[in-house]
């Protein structure tokens, strides 16, 4: 499967998806937004970020 994404809500099989938001003790998965552009580009800008 490397290199394909997986279907839409299937993280889980079997598990009904009830929002466009995963939830975890310390991370908030939620689907992209196009004012995220800049704060990911500025990610990558970072050297200590790139450097491993």
């Amino acid at each position: 499967m490397l290199g394909q994404t997986p279907a839409r809500g299937s993280c889980l099989p079997g598990a009904a998806v009830k929002s466009d938001v995963r939830h975890h003790p310390r991370l908030l998965l939620r689907e992209w937004r196009d004012e995220d552009a800049d704060a990911f580009a500025a990610m990558f800008d970072d050297p200590k970020v790139m450097e491993f």
